[in-house]
């Protein structure tokens, strides 16, 4: 019995996405409405040879649209953990990839008076993307104001791109307005150098208070952004990721180093998808690109300062990288990049969503392997369709040959 109520708990708070519970000494400072159907996003293409394995990729888990009536639930989704197809609609794939993110549909802007924040109230299982959880409270204060941006992933290179930045973006107003405001974030791990650097690339010089500091947390003026219907993970709108991109673009100061136009390859060296062919792949990638007059470049974003994987990407025409958090560095490459993903078709994952919205071009290429492979091998095969299509329908390679 025990066993099967904690089976439930689990599952339930899995699916728990609830805005903080305040009731009283809030102020809507700011609100805003995401206009999904005037957004312009990135192109997509993909091989027609490849479309089979594309529709075996697959997905674990979804937001649906919830079938109980709102006299018993206010929530319009639910979180489903069921295997679904990854691409649902290849007819129309050429054209455009559908995106599940019209689930948020504004966001409002809070500042709440005399506010106590739980810091890790909500359990690892939540889709709620915040770690903790605002009260109102009756203590002293700590801190005279904040802005509260302990969102989950915030420690990692890879969610801090996904799931972070985009609402760093929408509070960025805020923010350079009343630089006396120190942010309330997560304290980046030892392999993420760039969290304060980015944050800077949007114009914002707060200082940082970093929420593993504390369990609870007063402060007499907080402000946080509160999305409705609700605070869901793995939901955020195109406008953000948009921004974000155009303000790191912006932000850009050349040293005028390698501006040659180039290919760049993300090289993995980990524990898992490595490439068991990579000379081969080089060899022909090489070939490929002195056809096109492009420089090739071999990159390990881990082994280069953030500054010196973004002077090589700025110049990038293609940008090949195999599933991982390596890709997120797109975020630097310029809205006329190609990105070539090579996807696992078992619980598949990629950064369409992410290079869509930056305005690239998204190259989906499915192999049959899984996120959990310690290698995977590229065919010949594999890279003539790939090659074959870049050259057929990216105008850029017509004008270089």
């Amino acid at each position: 019995m025990n066993k099967l109520k904690a089976k439930f708990t689990q599952k339930r708070n899995f699916r728990k996405i609830l805005n903080h519970d305040l009731k009283k000494n809030i102020e809507i400072l700011e609100s805003r409405i995401f206009k999904h159907s005037k957004l312009q996003n990135g192109k997509v293409i993909v091989c027609e040879d490849n479309l089979k394995l594309l529709q075996s990729c697959v997905k674990s888990g979804s937001w649906k649209k919830s079938r109980i009536s709102k006299i018993f639930s206010p929530r319009t989704h639910v979180w489903k953990s069921k295997k679904t197809p990854y691409f649902p609609d290849l007819s129309n794939l050429v054209k455009n990839i559908g995106f599940n993110t019209e689930l948020i549909t504004s966001v409002n802007l809070l500042e709440i008076n005399n506010a106590e924040i739980f810091m890790k109230k909500t359990n690892n299982l939540s889709l709620n993307m915040y770690n903790g959880s605002i009260r109102s409270s009756t203590k002293p204060a700590e801190l005279k104001s904040a802005f509260y941006l302990d969102l989950k992933g915030s420690e990692s290179f890879q969610h801090f791109i996904s799931e972070t930045l985009p609402v760093i973006t929408l509070a960025r107003e805020s923010l350079i307005e009343n630089p006396q405001i120190p942010i309330i974030i997560k304290q980046p791990i030892a392999g993420f150098k760039a969290q304060k650097h980015l944050i800077e690339r949007l114009g914002i010089v707060n200082s940082i208070v970093f929420s593993d500091s504390y369990e609870i947390l007063t402060v007499e003026k907080l402000q946080l952004l509160d999305f409705k219907p609700f605070n869901a993970l793995y939901a955020m709108p195109q406008e953000p990721y948009k921004l974000a991109h155009q303000l790191i673009e912006s932000s850009y100061k050349s040293n005028n180093e390698n501006t040659q136009d180039k290919i760049v390859f993300f090289v993995r060296d980990e524990k898992l998808r490595n490439i068991i062919n990579l000379q081969f792949v080089m060899d022909k990638l090489d070939s490929f690109a002195k056809s096109l007059n492009l420089k090739t470049v071999y990159l390990n974003p881990s082994l280069y300062t953030t500054s010196e994987v973004e002077s090589i990407l700025r110049s990038a025409k293609i940008v090949f990288g195999v599933h991982g958090g390596a890709n997120y560095n797109m975020l630097f490459a310029p809205a006329s990049a190609v990105f070539v993903e090579f996807l696992p078709i078992y619980a598949t994952d990629s950064v369409q969503h992410l290079v869509l919205s930056f305005g690239q071009t998204y190259f989906p290429f499915a192999i049959p392997f899984s996120k959990g492979d310690k290698a995977i091998l590229l065919t010949a095969t594999d890279l003539e369709l790939i090659f074959e299509k870049l050259t057929n329908q990216v105008s850029f390679l017509g004008d270089s040959t």
